[in-house]
């Protein structure tokens, strides 16, 4: 029952009833539609291209079952037809609440919160996702170069790497992470559906299908709750929604504060500047979230910067952290002085170690190293990517290296579950190989910190040079940066000048993720 409640108390009824009727697209806009003609849009190929094994909504059907219909060239086409149906909004009335409601799963959050994740009908969420990629680029257009939450490949590692440049380049300046209390659940409606209105019309009657109604969130078929406020976290149109609905309030503060830098992940927002102007914006944005229904939480957003700096504002009780002998977390990566990052890292490495040891009681080998390998592995992947090859390395003895620690606990764990005694050169080398070639596909943090670290740049660095080439070259610049600098150099080569058909066949350019997981490739590059 305490998770009912605590599930109830995240959907709140709105403020005010929702208002859309006598919205209505601007004439001439066109409806967002797909083409018939298979040469222009191919159902098959997005159907094939569906996750596996995600979780079915109230009607049971997972996206494998819709994944049949493309053996079907008929059937694909008839899909298609109420695909678009449902994009012009044209679903009979009676068919709308088996695909508005959904299934309510509560995850935990903290020692006493949950998440709530809403899964619709795979249905719903084909079409989302159909729209999601079809607009990708009109999102990245509208949203940048303030919300990297919408479209942007990389957008945690854009903020994270942006943010330490920023820092390193203005230690004057100060970091305020805001922290928005239930953002999804709460975000108002109006708000969403009037900027999605003028922006983006044709969506509009799809959109208004399952949130131009009171949805029911259902908790083991039986128990429902209503969804009347906000977006439904599980929706794939779900961060979009929630970006439009604070778009217009980060891009007031952005124009009103040019002295400051608001970057935003959905509802993380960061914001960097001189102390005064960054509180400033802080308070404005605060004011700001009121009108949208979205509350800012003070007692959890936090203040980087020297305490100095900020001797005589009005920080209210906002936490205040020392950059000088301590760091702040960005999007999950800390931020700060190296020996400090490098502590909290080790910490974190050490969680992650123990919540490993809850898959020793799997009986399959097979299943605890898929669990291992696919969802804890990846939080330290992240770190290889987001933090320096200083940070990675801190600390005065292996045992106090994150990546030594990481390294040598995974080696461990997998010995332990192999039941094997001791590792052989061989053994060691297949963990680290390549799953294509054989191996258990593992990350070597000792070989491939680098690579990771100048890939992710890499892959955000040519989206940073558009709105702040003077950050990036700052960075680039930066004692201890040559390497980083190079390898930079070479990929802006390798996309001006150099055609792929040199180092692959495909012709599109070679991902930084690629880079990572080939080392020859990455060679060539520092070669060029």
């Amino acid at each position: 029952m305490a998770i009912l409640a605590k599930l109830q108390e995240r959907h709140p009824a709105p403020a005010t009833a929702l208002s859309i009727e006598n919205l209505v697209p601007p004439a001439g806009s066109p409806p967002f539609q797909l083409s018939l003609d298979p040469n222009e849009f191919n159902l098959a190929k997005v159907l094939l291209a569906l996750p596996k094994g995600s979780a079915p909504g109230l009607d049971g059907w997972r996206f494998e079952f819709l994944r049949l219909v493309a053996a079907s060239a008929s059937c694909c086409f008839s899909l298609l037809i109420v695909v678009n149906l449902m994009l012009q909004g044209g679903i009979p009335d009676d068919a709308v609440p088996p695909l508005a409601n959904c299934r309510l799963i509560p995850l935990k959050k903290g020692d006493n919160d949950v998440r709530p994740i809403a899964i619709a009908s795979c249905l719903r969420r084909l079409v989302a996702r159909v729209v999601c990629y079809r607009s990708s680029r009109a999102f990245q257009a509208f949203f940048q170069p303030i919300q990297f939450g919408v479209a942007v490949a990389g957008g945690t590692e854009a903020i994270i790497h942006y943010a330490r440049a920023h820092l390193q380049k203005n230690p004057d300046h100060c970091l305020i992470q805001v922290d928005i209390k239930n953002a999804f659940n709460e975000i108002s409606r109006q708000a969403f559906f009037a900027v999605l209105l003028s922006a983006f019309p044709g969506l509009f009657p799809f959109v208004k299908l399952f949130y131009g109604i009171e949805g029911g969130l259902f908790i083991d078929d039986i128990v429902s709750i209503a969804s009347r406020e906000g977006v439904q976290q599980g929706d794939p149109l779900g961060p979009f929604l929630f970006c439009l609905g604070i778009q217009a309030i980060l891009a007031d503060l952005t124009v009103s504060h040019p002295e400051c830098k608001i970057l935003a992940y959905m509802d993380d927002i960061s914001i960097l500047g001189p102390p005064a102007a960054a509180l400033r914006v802080f308070h404005d944005l605060q004011t700001g979230c009121v009108p949208v229904g979205l509350r800012v939480n003070p007692d959890k957003c936090v203040i980087f910067s020297r305490t100095q700096n900020l001797v005589g504002l009005d920080v209210g009780s906002t936490p205040v952290v020392d950059m000088e002998s301590s760091c702040i977390k960005v999007l999950g990566v800390p931020l700060g002085e190296d020996a400090a990052c490098g502590q909290w890292l080790l910490d974190r490495t050490n969680q992650i170690i123990a919540t490993s040891k809850c898959l020793e009681n799997l009986v399959s080998l097979q299943h605890r190293w898929l669990l291992f390998k696919c969802c804890i592995s990846q939080s330290f992947t992240f770190f290889l990517r987001t933090c320096p090859r200083q940070v990675l390395f801190s600390g005065a003895g292996d045992d106090c290296k994150p990546a030594l620690v990481w390294r040598n606990s995974l080696l461990d764990w997998l010995q332990k579950a192999a039941q094997s005694d001791v590792w052989t050169p061989g053994s060691v080398e297949q963990v680290f190989l390549p799953a294509a070639f054989g191996g258990l596909g593992f990350i070597d943090p000792i070989q491939a910190a680098d690579a990771a670290f100048y890939g992710s740049w890499c892959l955000v660095g040519s989206l940073l040079q558009k709105f702040d080439p003077g950050l990036v070259t700052h960075s680039l610049e930066a004692a201890g940066n040559g390497p980083l600098r190079d390898v930079f150099s070479a990929f802006q080569r390798l996309k001006d000048e150099i055609r792929l058909d040199l180092l692959s066949p495909s012709d599109e350019l070679p991902s930084p993720q690629s880079v990572i997981e080939s080392p020859i490739l990455f060679a060539q590059a520092r070669a060029m």
